[in-house]
């Protein structure tokens, strides 16, 4: 360990200021110019910058800063729990992105039609601008097991974005919730009650 290392590390001992190594600036011959210490020695330094105004520094000992922090700290954590919401309807097996309703219709007939089996799917023309983005495929309750869609809304003004079909009045923040609510309470789509065919083990593996 360098002198300089300890003498650093014995004066933060005996002064109680926070482990904190200060920045240093080097010039083009490398030579270590003296280091800048913040005047209230915190780890964090808030500026705030308004165009046509000069800088303002905030110190970090301040309650304006504190309250900075929480809020980049919250967004931070609701941004992390939306990821996770969007990361669960990802591993959904029934979730599919940019099926034509042929592909749809295809999917659910090689597993054999059952009455109620369904699967979501992105819409593969969303650049139109009349075209719906989300459409749930499921087979209705007929002999010859017809293939038909419904729309689910979707709310993108509101975050996090909500779901939301037409049976039930309530919305809900992913697809994975959504389908809960449907298959656990029997919720009935045109008669029908929605039946999960893509659990895991059920078909052979080319099947997914």
């Amino acid at each position: 360990m360098k002198l300089e290392s300890i003498s650093r590390a014995l004066r933060r001992i005996v002064s109680n200021e926070p482990e904190f190594q200060h920045l240093t600036d080097k010039d083009d011959r490398d030579e270590i110019k003296t280091s800048t210490t913040h005047p209230d020695y915190g780890e964090y330094a808030y500026v705030r910058y308004t165009p046509g105004k000069p800088i303002e520094i905030i110190p970090t000992n301040s309650k304006t800063f504190r309250k900075r922090l929480e809020r980049i700290e919250k967004m931070n954590a609701e941004r992390l729990r939306i990821e996770k919401l969007r990361e669960e309807d990802d591993k959904q097996l029934w979730f599919f992105k940019g099926l034509t309703r042929y592909n749809a219709e295809d999917k659910l007939k090689i597993r054999g039609c059952i009455e109620g089996s369904f699967l979501i799917t992105t819409n593969p023309n969303q650049r139109k601008e009349y075209a719906f983005r989300l459409t749930l495929f499921y087979v209705s309750k007929t002999s010859s097991g017809i293939v038909r869609p419904k729309t689910i809304v979707w709310f993108n003004n509101e975050r996090p974005h909500k779901y939301a079909i037409r049976e039930v009045k309530q919305k809900f923040e992913n697809l994975t919730s959504l389908v809960r609510y449907l298959i656990d309470n029997k919720i009935q789509i045109d008669g029908v009650t929605l039946v999960d065919i893509f659990q895991p083990g059920r078909w052979p593996e080319y099947m997914y």
